[in-house]
Order: structure tokens, then sequence, then C-alpha cells
């Protein structure tokens, strides 16, 4: 699930008339701060370790 992220991102980048792109885990185990935070998560190292 997390590679969809990677994905995602090399396919905007791909097409070329993609702008900003962000993303967030809807998690609200850690609060309404927490829903906003990747980092750790499998998308994070997904997006981390894509080729750039």
């Amino acid at each position: 699930m997390a590679n969809y992220y990677a994905q995602a991102y090399q396919w905007g980048k791909s097409v070329g008339w993609v702008g900003v792109m962000f993303a967030w885990q809807l998690d609200f185990s850690g609060g309404e701060v927490g829903a906003f935070r990747i980092k750790g998560a499998p998308a994070y190292d997904a997006l981390k370790n894509m080729a750039k």
C-alpha cells in the first residue's frame, strides 16, 4: 500500500503538468495533529527511498 504514494508522485513527475503534490495519512490515533504525520510510517519510507 505504501508504494502507491511513490507511484503517484512518480506519475505526477512524468506527466509534466502536475504542480505541487502532498500526502498525509488520516490516522487520528495520535489526535488531530497526528493525522498529518507520516514520518515513521511505511508511506514515509516509500517516499523517502523513491527515485528522485
